[in-house]
């Protein structure tokens, strides 16, 4: 397995950006082999380093009141191709679903499930789904929602505001297919929450692999997403919230949600097969232990 990291130079939206990937795979300069999956990733650019924008580095530094530029580069992750895999003839995609009138992350999921179900006899395969965070301007006449932009400021010294969409990513092939596009299901995982502490992800992590295994699903992908604890939106709508704001004059403390993207629907197993856990705590404070 490798991946390709593609920042998008400047004044370039993260459309373009994949449009040159594309380019380069048609060219044969790219991955020759089967697209597993793709991530929109927030890489910090580095003013006073060289290289200023790394894909390869796996760590960062945020300075509290310092203002901080922040890149959206694409990492694909692919299968190399071998003797039983053949390069397919296609082009990677995405459709972008944004929130709409404080939607939660679920009834925006419910539009991005219609989109695939009118696409399900098209030529178009799936890869994955992906909730993206992304800055909204604040200006007079309102908030200006650009889920292209690339490259964005976080301002030290005042609020940020955020929205968070839903990303499907597929691939659009040249020569017809048989349709490889279905309906999704949808299953949060929230760490549990008790008098003293979060439950460790471990704990978590053992309670996905139980519930898959009772229920026999077929997963098509499963994203970390955190989120803020008790603050903004999040103190009203939990996990589900697709509106945050960011103040660098406080201390924000994040829980880790996981969302299970299924192929096809789902029926829960028998509370004695697998037991119901506590409701989520929507707006209580973080004790970490």
């Amino acid at each position: 397995m490798r991946y390709s990291g593609y920042p998008g130079e400047e004044e370039e939206d993260v459309k373009t950006a994949l449009d040159r990937f594309n380019q380069k795979y048609r060219t044969f300069e790219a991955f020759p082999g089967r697209v597993i999956n793709v991530e929109t990733v927030r890489s910090k650019i580095h003013l006073h380093t060289e290289p200023a924008i790394d894909v390869d580095r796996t760590v960062s530094m945020e300075r509290g009141p310092s203002d901080t530029i922040y890149l959206n580069i694409f990492k694909v992750y692919f299968e190399i191709a071998n003797a039983h895999l053949e390069v397919v003839n296609g082009e990677i995609s995405f459709e972008d679903f944004l929130p709409e009138h404080q939607e939660t992350h679920s009834e925006v999921f419910q539009r991005g499930n219609a989109w695939l179900r009118e696409h399900e006899k098209s030529d178009l395969e799936l890869l994955n789904l992906q909730t993206v965070s992304f800055k909204v301007k604040l200006k007079w006449t309102g908030l200006l929602a650009d889920p292209l932009r690339a490259l964005y400021t976080d301002m030290g010294d005042s609020n940020t505001e955020y929205w968070k969409m839903l990303r499907v990513y597929f691939v659009k092939y040249v020569t017809p297919t048989p349709s490889l596009i279905s309906t999704v299901s949808l299953k949060s995982f929230y760490p549990i929450q008790d008098k003293k502490s979060y439950e460790e992800f471990s704990s978590l992590r053992d309670r996905i692999q139980k519930w898959t295994a009772a229920t026999g699903v077929q997963v098509l992908n499963i994203e970390t997403v955190p989120i803020r604890v008790g603050r903004s939106q999040e103190a009203k709508q939990g996990y589900e919230a697709m509106h945050t704001s960011r103040n660098n004059d406080q201390v924000d403390c994040w829980e880790y949600i996981i969302w299970v993207y299924i192929k096809g629907e789902f029926d829960e197993p028998p509370a004695n097969v697998i037991a119901p856990v506590p409701p989520h705590k929507t707006n209580e404070s973080c004790n970490i232990m």
